[in-house]
């Protein structure tokens, strides 16, 4: 567990950008100019050009409030969604579903695509949710569960041991699940977790952080699985909230898949570590 935790942080740190270019692209992202920013920040617009340069550096509020600024415009699913065009594609390593109106039938078109091309699609489920309530709201025909392709599994097998949260765990029942699948005679599978009530058992952070570069990892390491998480619509902490979005490539929308412009962000990634006071150089001297 150790060496997965050295090699998140050094991915982290490895996407390190100066505080003056990183208050730059986050003013080009939100779209503001030097003097809109100033206003919002109650600073005079020369205040921001210096940061920009590099000849002074934010105090520690205003960096703050800039921070909050851009995950709050980051955060902003519902307006993401909207404002992307889908990709017709069947196949990608994986994506985020966040419970909104109309991606839960996504994550449905998903699992029967699985089925057509001949996967073996296994779904994580809560413990106290029958296959039949899953395929329900995912919009999805009940007789569908008696197909030998689709497989349900219980969360609790997978992400808990001993009713605590265990990274460990979900990496060898992954890997169980895959190789049983290949077993099998099936050459890929389609995994769809629901990991929102693993969200409301209040897992610490840094463990669902940690599980996110994991799961990243290792789908981009093989090709052999694939799939999506399935998420609340909001997630209270933006530190973690950030971190899921960041670790996945797609996010499925009421038509479709789409690219997120947020993975690997280190933009993104920059502005979670200053939410959390991780900041160096002599930042909040000017």
């Amino acid at each position: 567990m150790l060496y997965y935790s050295v090699r998140m942080a050094k991915s982290i740190e490895g996407q390190g950008i100066t505080v003056a270019s990183w208050v730059q692209k986050v003013r080009t992202k939100l779209g503001f100019s030097q003097f809109e920013l100033a206003q919002i920040l109650g600073v005079h617009w020369v205040t921001v050009s210096r940061w920009e340069t590099g000849r002074s550096q934010p105090r520690l509020p205003h960096l703050h409030s800039l921070v909050k600024l851009y995950l709050n415009h980051a955060l902003d699913i519902p307006n993401l969604i909207a404002t992307l065009p889908p990709t017709p594609v069947r196949v990608f390593s994986h994506g985020i579903a966040y419970d909104l109106p109309g991606v839960l039938p996504q994550v449905g078109r998903y699992l029967a695509d699985g089925l057509k091309l001949g996967y073996q699609v296994v779904y994580l489920k809560p413990r106290s949710a029958s296959p039949k309530r899953v395929l329900a709201e995912l919009s999805l025909p009940s007789e569908l569960h008696r197909n030998p392709a689709l497989k349900f599994v219980d969360e609790e097998k997978v992400y808990f041991e001993r009713r605590r949260f265990n990274v460990a765990q979900l990496i060898w029942e992954g890997r169980r699940l895959v190789r049983q699948a290949q077993g099998e005679g099936y050459r890929r599978v389609r995994i769809i977790a629901d990991l929102r009530p693993v969200l409301a058992r209040e897992v610490p952070a840094c463990k669902l952080v940690a599980m996110e570069y994991l799961v990243d990892e290792g789908f981009h390491a093989q090709k052999r699985a694939h799939g999506i998480g399935i998420f609340p619509a909001t997630i209270p902490d933006p530190g973690l909230a950030s971190c899921i979005l960041c670790r996945h490539p797609w996010i499925i929308g009421p038509a479709g898949p789409i690219r997120n412009p947020y993975y690997n962000d280190p933009v993104l990634c920059q502005a979670r570590r200053y939410l959390g006071g991780e900041v160096h150089g002599g930042i909040g001297s000017h």
